[in-house]
C-alpha cells in the first residue's frame, strides 16, 4: 500500500527494472529452488528521490514499453492473418470448394485463383485437390541435427532451440532462411528463421530434397502435431523416422510461392516491429542505470528515442 508522498508508481516499477536493484535481489536472495527477497531486505533499497528529471525519464520509458507493446500486437496481428490464409488454401482448400460450386474464389486475383483446381480427388489422406499429391515429409525434406554450442561467441547469428530463439552466436549451421523443429521436451516447437542461423543439439533444422517453399513447410507442419510424436524415452522427444513417416497434402511449387509472394509484405513488416523491438529494448537498457544514477540528459534520452520510433 503507498503511504502519502510516495513517488508515482510508475517510478517505482521502473526501479524495480534497474539492474542495480536485480543485482541487489541476487545478492540477498534466500531460498534453494524457489528464491526470493525478504520483506526487510526489500524495504531497505534506496530509493532516489524523485525529481522532474526522473519523472520525464520515467515517461520516456513508457513511451519506450508502449512502442515495444504495440509492435509485438501488431505482429501477433499479422500471424493471425497469415496462419488463417494458409488455413484457407492449403487445409480448409476453400478456393478449389468455391471454383468446384462455381464461385470465384474470394479474397484473391485471377492469377492466384487460376493456380487452383475446381475438383476433388481421392487420397490416402481423403480428398485433397486434383493435382496435388499425398505424400510424406521424409520424401520433401531432411531433418538435420543441431549441435552443441560449446564455443559460444556473442554475434548477429539467431540461435534457436526446441523453444525457439535462445541467443545469438557469430557462425551458422544453416545457412539459409528456414524451419526449425524441436527434438527434445514435452513442448517441441515449430519455429521459422528468415535469415541463416545456428540450432543446438535439442532440435533440427529442415533441409529440402526438392523445390519447396519453405515458409509453406513452416506452415504446414504447424498444422501436424509434431508434439503428438514420442519416440517412448525417458524425455518426450521427435525421432527422425517418425517426422519422415507423417504424409501431407502436397500442393505444386506455383501455389507454394504464389502464397509466399502475397504474404511477404507482412513477413517484411513483422520483421521491422522485430528490429525496431530491438533498438527500442537497447534504448531501455542504456536509459534504466540514469534512473538511479541521476546522470540524465533529457535532450539525447528523446532524441534517441524518436529515432527508434
Amino acid at each position: 500500500m503507498p503511504r502519502q508522498g510516495a513517488p508515482p508508481a510508475a517510478y517505482i516499477y521502473w526501479i524495480l527494472r534497474t539492474p542495480e536493484y536485480r543485482s541487489y535481489c541476487r545478492g540477498r536472495a534466500i531460498g534453494t529452488t524457489n528464491l526470493s527477497l525478504a520483506r526487510e531486505d526489500f524495504l531497505a533499497f534506496q530509493v532516489p528521490e524523485t525529481s522532474a528529471d526522473r519523472l520525464h525519464l520515467v515517461r520516456l520509458l513508457e513511451a519506450l514499453e508502449e512502442k515495444s507493446d504495440l509492435n509485438r500486437r501488431m505482429n501477433r496481428t499479422l500471424e493471425a492473418m497469415a496462419q488463417a490464409l494458409f488455413r484457407s488454401w492449403f487445409v480448409d482448400f476453400d478456393p478449389v470448394r468455391a471454383k468446384a460450386e462455381g464461385r470465384r474464389p474470394e479474397g484473391m486475383d485471377a492469377e492466384a485463383a487460376a493456380l487452383f483446381p475446381n475438383r476433388f480427388v481421392e487420397s490416402e489422406l481423403g480428398e485433397i485437390p486434383e493435382g496435388w499429391r499425398a505424400r510424406n515429409w521424409g520424401e520433401l525434406v531432411t531433418l538435420e541435427y543441431g549441435k552443441a554450442l560449446r564455443d559460444y561467441r556473442l554475434g548477429d547469428v539467431p540461435v534457436f532451440g526446441t523453444n525457439g530463439r535462445i541467443g545469438s552466436h557469430d557462425t551458422a549451421l544453416c545457412k539459409h532462411e528456414g524451419v526449425v523443429v524441436g527434438r527434445k521436451g514435452a513442448y517441441r516447437g515449430i519455429h521459422y528463421s528468415d535469415e541463416p542461423f545456428f540450432v543446438i543439439d535439442t532440435a533440427f533444422f529442415v533441409e529440402p530434397r526438392e523445390d519447396l517453399e519453405m515458409r509453406w513447410a513452416y506452415y504446414e507442419l504447424l498444422q501436424d502435431g509434431i508434439n503428438s510424436l514420442d519416440s517412448g524415452s525417458a524425455i518426450p522427444s521427435t525421432s527422425r523416422s517418425d517426422f519422415y513417416a507423417l504424409r501431407c497434402a502436397f500442393p505444386p511449387y506455383r501455389l507454394q510461392r504464389r502464397f509466399v509472394e502475397i504474404l511477404a509484405p507482412m513477413w517484411r513488416r513483422q520483421r521491422q516491429c522485430e528490429q525496431e523491438n530491438a533498438a527500442l529494448t537497447g534504448l531501455r537498457d542504456a536509459l534504466l542505470p540514469k534512473l538511479l544514477s541521476g546522470e540524465i540528459r533529457l535532450r539525447d534520452a528523446e532524441t534517441r528515442l524518436a529515432a527508434s520510433a
